[in-house]
């Protein structure tokens, strides 16, 4: 949608990180390379095929070999990206402690503004926004950030204030005249 209204590029990332076994002799670990190889080609045609059939032709597709979180956010700085928008399996409890949550450390840790995604969800349009805001310069950026969002694809803006509890006042230090 805001590809659609604005232009620009959509950059498909897929991290992909095998760590060859130690324990393989050099003849098993050279026939386990041609064989990444090609399924390294075979997953870049996939995903080009995907992401255009998804997305249109201004679609790039990118294979990147690292671990998942540390590609994500080198792709996000070298990209010079606006926003990352990752899905997320929405896992809970021990299964999330076992496996891990790469869209959670990339929200934590990412420079640029990221928006996970659950597989359940599958809006045709963006038409609602909603930014919860507590004091500080964090919560005003994103305010800013998500009534540009709103400007952008035309989506009404609801930002409501969530105080933690014990919170010294119940104002939201973020209504002025800005």
């Amino acid at each position: 949608q805001l590809r659609e209204k604005h232009g620009g590029i959509v950059r498909v990332v897929h991290a992909h990180y095998f760590e060859m076994p130690t324990y393989f002799s050099s003849g098993q670990l050279q026939g386990l390379g041609l064989e990444l190889q090609e399924l390294k080609r075979a997953t870049l045609r996939q995903l080009h095929e995907v992401a255009r059939s998804v997305l249109g032709e201004e679609t790039e597709a990118i294979l990147v070999e690292r671990p998942p979180v540390e590609a994500i956010l080198e792709q996000s700085v070298s990209q010079d990206a606006d926003l990352v928008v990752l899905g997320t399996h929405g896992r809970r409890g021990a299964e999330r402690l076992w496996l891990g949550s790469v869209a959670e450390q990339i929200l934590r840790l990412s420079h640029r503004p990221a928006l996970a995604v659950r597989p359940e969800y599958k809006p045709d349009v963006m038409s609602t926004i909603l930014c919860p805001v507590a004091s500080g310069p964090s919560s005003r950026l994103a305010l800013r950030y998500a009534a540009q969002m709103a400007r952008a694809t035309g989506a009404s803006l609801h930002a409501i204030h969530a105080a933690e509890p014990g919170s010294p006042s119940l104002d939201c230090p973020l209504v002025d005249d800005d």
